[in-house]
């Protein structure tokens, strides 16, 4: 059972606070939205609407400051190309911020994207989602600002970190019993030149981030992640929550709205090696909403990636 800290509480105080700052008028309910990995969401009804409140799980400093100016520019770019489904549209405060102060804590607003979130897709969900990402994809590649190249050399560095920790918990003992294996690994991907037809991915458009009305995909949340990537690599974040015998019918229907480099497709399970191989740090040295879930989370990683290496290794194109 996930315990809920004390950042998924809000007081009254707070959310009135909230509320007065960005004119959501007077509160007639709200409430904790149970998900996301680091920051805390809120369902505000008021007699001016629903709304969605999200408490930042981190400090605006940084990467976290220059991420946000990027996530809000993107997000703005995108609501011009008018997407056939919604995207969150960040309201400014008083003070025509997109950010709040109250008491130590920051908060953003949007209006809430009305939809249900799928645990399980049937075919027509899933190539729903496979048409949102090529049409996201598409509309993306119009924008004129510079793609700063995820290159994943950073995650090296993450390693090191974890090489530093003392074997005094089941969690440190299974992380430092397999950084070498992963580092490996991720080594061999990067030298394998796959960051080709890059484009500023979602990075994260999972079950969690999308929602639909029946079959139909309505909206698409969560630009936080944000980053240059290629698109197969954009793409693995929906395709390794699905059977691998879905895995071609998603990517038919992808191509169907959009495009991908010739026989890149034939490649994702490298693709999913590299994010399992970012996957493994964070599931050491972050996942502090969720602690009593990292040990779980890291033995499903390290058992799925040497599955998934075993697979790769049987492919004739591709050395290991």
């Amino acid at each position: 059972m996930v315990r809920l800290g004390k950042l998924a509480k809000l007081t009254r105080k707070e959310a009135e606070k909230v509320a007065e700052l960005y004119d959501l008028g007077d509160i007639i309910s709200y409430k904790y939205v149970q998900g996301g990995l680091i920051n805390y969401n809120f369902d505000f009804k008021t007699d001016k609407g629903s709304f969605m409140v999200r408490r930042l799980g981190y400090k605006l400093a940084g990467y976290w400051k220059r991420q946000k100016a990027f996530e809000y520019s993107i997000v703005s770019y995108l609501h011009k190309k008018k997407l056939p489904f919604m995207i969150p549209d960040f309201m400014r405060n008083r003070n025509g911020k997109y950010i709040s102060a109250v008491g130590k804590s920051l908060f953003e607003v949007y209006p809430k994207i009305p939809g249900e979130k799928i645990s399980t897709y049937n075919d027509k969900q899933l190539k729903e989602v496979a048409k949102a990402a090529a049409i996201y994809h598409k509309a993306i590649k119009g924008h004129k600002g510079k793609i700063k190249d995820d290159d994943f050399e950073w995650i090296l560095r993450k390693y090191a970190q974890i090489r530093r920790l003392k074997p005094n918990n089941k969690l440190n003992r299974l992380a430092l019993e397999n950084v070498d294996f992963f580092e490996s690994l991720l080594k061999h991907l990067l030298g394998m030149d796959l960051r080709k037809d890059l484009v500023i991915g979602h990075r994260y458009m999972h079950r969690n981030n999308l929602l639909f009305d029946g079959n139909r995909l309505v909206g698409i949340l969560d630009f936080e992640n944000l980053g240059g990537v290629s698109k197969m690599n954009d793409l693995t974040f929906i395709l390794e929550e699905e059977k691998p015998s879905s895995w071609g019918m998603f990517i038919k229907e992808y191509k169907r709205h959009g495009s991908l480099l010739k026989g890149e497709d034939k490649k994702l399970i490298l693709f999913i090696l590299i994010h399992k191989c970012n996957i493994f740090w964070w599931q050491v040295l972050g996942m502090r909403k969720t602690p009593e879930l990292k040990y779980k989370r890291l033995r499903y990683t390290v058992n799925f990636t040497k599955r998934m290496l075993r697979k790769a290794k049987m492919e004739k194109s591709w050395k290991f």
